[in-house]
């Protein structure tokens, strides 16, 4: 081959290799594009856009995790759960390892309710680095929903004792203080908000909660942490035969001198047709050991026409699992002719923001022999916050206040109510339920409650 051939093929090699360089220079540009492009529309919460980028390139490119990832924070945050879980999935199967990825996973099951399957992602994700502090923060997360505040606690003491970067300590901090609200302990709970805010002053949804918080417990957090309240109820109870058959008013004061005990005294006054009774009564919630807590009730009336002369009631919380807990129970109430005693059991399910629970009631005496259940659900718009519908069935579908209530003996009950504190210190509670027996008159009990908050 003579000369000018060999310059000939040099040149056409030189310019197939330019060409091939070009285009993967193009190809890197357009990668870089799609993945900016995308950042930035994820950045300014135009989840459509990214949608839009990412769904078309990845049609192309399917290798790309990058993209794909951003894709996938996108469908999350826009509440497209299952979209997310499936691009998630395409990245695991690429790069099963990919941090990010799985902590997003576990993110979302743990905002769809599935707790459960959030741990092993997270727990998982722990074997192999302890000091994850993601991980640590999500478990903590974790632990919350399955109402073991403990075991949060010490995750979140974990994840600050590490010395991790200030926005993850903040998060720490700030978690932590949601904790300590729900024990009761205000005092703490503000200066961990307090700690979070500092650590990360521009993050507003910090801020919003310390000043939401310092209006609400600034009393509280004053008398080192202990919150009271003053309510006034009134109740009306109404038989279709018979107008105006039961009313009852009651003054409560609920304290929490600790983070472990609720006491609520009580004093009212009532009439069932015509004849008159006043109660004294006191309710406690004392926390028992890990997950457990105790309702008691004591009450004493006089004369006792219509109230049980004595009552006691005790109930035994317990969680069980995953946001699931139970209860059981032993009620006896001495009226003037009668003695009466219920058997008490529950099972309750928190998930997301709604509350499920299932209620029995079982009486031996023939007074009201027989078994009744009570299904109730809630739906929270925050921790005190809610309303919700009842349905039951049995020989005494609802708790018994007064004599008129043992007459019930094979009842159907629908109900409704809510729960709302407003203007930071006031309390609003109503409920309505309709009882009706078979081939009986049926009873409607209306009750509103007020309060305030010091």
């Amino acid at each position: 081959m003579g000369k000018n051939g060999k310059k000939r093929i040099l040149k056409v090699s030189i310019i197939i290799i330019s060409i091939i360089c070009l285009y993967g220079l193009l190809l890197a540009n357009q990668e870089t594009s799609v993945q900016k492009r995308a950042e930035a529309a994820l950045k300014a919460r135009n989840y459509a856009e990214v949608e839009k980028l990412g769904e078309t390139y990845l049609k192309e490119h399917p290798e790309d995790t990058e993209v794909a990832f951003i894709l996938a924070q996108a469908e999350a945050f826009s509440g497209k759960y299952e979209e997310a879980i499936k691009v998630i999935d395409q990245i695991l199967n690429l790069v099963p390892d990919h941090h990010d990825a799985l902590l997003l996973k576990a993110r979302i099951l743990i905002w769809k309710g599935q707790v459960s399957a959030a741990r092993q992602i997270l727990e998982a994700t722990l074997e192999k680095n302890p000091m994850d502090i993601e991980a640590l923060l999500e478990l903590g997360r974790v632990e919350e929903l399955s109402g073991q505040l403990h075991q949060a606690e010490e995750l979140y003491l974990q994840v600050i004792g590490q010395n991790p970067s200030s926005e993850s300590e903040a998060a720490a901090w700030f978690r932590l203080s949601k904790i300590y609200q729900q024990s009761g302990n205000w005092e703490k709970a503000e200066q961990c908000l307090e700690k979070a805010v500092k650590l990360d002053p521009n993050n507003k949804d910090y801020l919003n909660e310390l000043n939401s918080f310092k209006k609400i417990s600034s009393k509280e957090s004053a008398t080192g942490g202990k919150r009271a309240e003053i309510w006034v109820q009134y109740r009306s109870d109404n038989y279709s035969d018979q107008p105006n058959s039961f009313s009852s008013e009651r003054v409560l004061f609920l304290y929490r001198p600790s983070s472990v005990l609720t006491l609520i005294p009580k004093l009212g006054h009532s009439r069932y047709f015509n004849r008159t009774d006043y109660l004294f009564g006191l309710e406690a919630y004392p926390r028992l050991w890990k997950g457990a807590y105790a309702y008691l009730d004591l009450n004493y009336s006089t004369p006792a026409n219509s109230l049980p002369r004595t009552s006691w009631l005790l109930e035994i919380y317990q969680h069980l699992y995953d946001g699931l807990e139970g209860s059981l129970g032993y009620w006896r109430m001495h009226f003037r002719t009668t003695n009466v005693s219920v058997y008490l059991g529950s099972l309750g399910y928190y998930f997301k923001d709604y509350y499920f629970s299932l209620r029995g009631y079982y009486t031996p005496e023939e007074t009201g022999k027989n078994f009744s259940w009570v299904v109730q659900g809630r739906k929270y718009f925050g921790p005190e916050n809610y309303f919700y519908l009842s349905f039951g069935s049995g020989s005494r579908p609802f708790e018994i206040t007064n004599l008129g209530d043992l007459i019930f003996i094979k009842s159907l009950l629908f109900g409704g109510g809510f729960n709302f504190y407003f203007m930071t210190h006031w309390k609003l509670e109503g409920h309505f339920s309709l009882i009706k027996e078979k081939d009986d008159p049926h009873r409607t009990t209306v009750s509103l409650t007020g309060g305030y908050r010091f």
